[in-house]
């Protein structure tokens, strides 16, 4: 029996999807997308009766050569029953799914020799199942059958973005990245100080094959005297400037949150009046705020933003290691190592931001429910939402010099 190698986090297997805990949450509110091959399988049910019942809640979808599902008005999918059970799956078999319905919330990717996959956080099983896992996330090598890797032949396969010579040795690569951010007696801004200085050094090798280059270097950056050390060298290099971080904070939030963006939710809109409050945010008549306010105020929170990091560290690492895994940072986008490592630490540090308002505003104690449900928003919103990423990416378009990002981000 032919199978196939797999590279994925232990979660994976582990995972259960089950309608009746998350209260079908991916069956609601969603874009939910029927595949063209799935489509003309309904179309052909017998009798007619069956697959008119069907395709009268399908609908064409806009320059696409896909179909969408016609949600009901609670904004449920018509095929969801009363105890949250898929009825096309419980009368026709798993077999009959779309691609999506069959694959969410997994993400696969096609590396070459072998295959990554991994789990989404806008999940809440998953986000529950990862983010309040108590032990650094662990990885496993598997060979995977036939059945599993095609799934009914609904594999939803990503094509990796990886330079053409650089799939040899990816897992190595990976697995020192996840190494440093699972680093516990580093802060997590000085485990993304490392972690900088290790894609900076990825860099200058990029010509070169990953597996002979970095043999020499890897046993360092896994290793917890050499990142303490390091770390300890290259803080008081990095001198923190609260303006270039407001001022990026800010410029993004100005992107994310435009009152013209008429896709911004209530949710969305709370998160942005928690920042305004937390920051205490003034515009004066031409609506420009003042920077250096800003970022004296920013500065007089640091101790207690220091400890609602520290206090939930065990959840941010979990988040940084699903999401650097998920995306193979970093080679998320085209562009330089440095530029998509800049990316990954800002689309944190405006999570970090978000979440560490809310807890300000929240009137009742913050707890780790609470940050799990906002970083499912917020990862929502990244994936799904109004853009946040392709407005980070472009804002920083430009800002590749490794220092300048640190410094405008990590308070080391």
């Amino acid at each position: 029996m032919k199978t196939y190698t797999y590279y994925q986090p232990e979660y994976v297997s582990k995972f259960q999807c089950d309608g009746q805990k998350c209260n079908a949450y991916c069956c609601k509110h969603w874009n939910i997308t029927i595949d063209k091959k799935t489509y003309k399988v309904y179309s052909h049910l017998k009798p007619k009766s069956a697959a008119k019942e069907i395709m009268i809640n399908l609908k064409k979808r806009e320059n696409a050569d896909d179909y969408l599902v016609r949600l009901d008005e609670k904004g449920r999918c018509p095929f969801l029953t009363e105890d949250n059970w898929c009825s096309i799956q419980k009368k026709y078999g798993e077999e009959f799914l779309s691609i999506t319905c069959t694959t969410y919330p997994r993400q696969t990717w096609d590396i070459g020799d072998f295959y990554e996959r991994s789990l989404t956080l806008t999940c809440p099983i998953v986000a529950e199942m990862v983010l309040l896992a108590t032990e650094p996330l662990k990885f496993e090598t598997l060979e995977v059958s036939e059945k599993v890797h095609n799934n009914f032949g609904k594999i939803m396969m990503l094509t990796n973005p990886l330079p053409p010579n650089q799939h040899e040795g990816f897992i190595m690569l990976q697995e020192t990245m996840i190494r440093i951010l699972q680093e516990r007696t580093l802060t997590i801004d000085q485990r993304l100080l490392m972690l900088g200085l290790f894609c900076d050094k990825l860099d200058e090798l990029l010509s070169s094959s990953l597996e002979l280059t970095f043999t020499k270097y890897i046993p360092f950056y896994k290793d917890t005297a050499f990142l303490q050390e390091q770390s300890s060298k290259v803080a008081p290099l990095v001198k923190f400037e609260p303006q270039n971080h407001i001022k990026i904070m800010m410029g993004i939030l100005e992107k994310l949150y435009d009152e013209e963006n008429k896709k911004s939710s209530p949710h969305d809109r709370r998160l942005l009046a928690a920042v305004v409050n937390t920051l205490q945010i003034e515009t004066d008549e031409n609506y420009a705020v003042n920077v250096s306010k800003l970022s004296d105020k920013y500065i007089s929170l640091e101790e207690e933003r220091q400890k609602f990091v520290q206090q939930f560290s065990t959840i941010f690492e979990n988040y940084l290691v699903n999401e650097l895994f998920f995306y193979l940072y970093p080679f998320r986008f085209s562009g330089t190592t440095i530029f998509n490592y800049g990316v990954f630490v800002t689309i944190y540090k405006m999570l970090e931001l978000l979440t560490f308002s809310s807890s300000i505003e929240k009137s009742e104690p913050y707890d780790e429910k609470d940050l799990v449900s906002e970083i499912r928003f917020y990862i929502n919103r990244v994936d799904h939402g109004i853009g946040y990423v392709g407005k980070i990416a472009e804002y920083l378009e430009g800002k590749e010099d490794i220092v300048e990002i640190m410094s405008s981000m990590l308070q080391v």
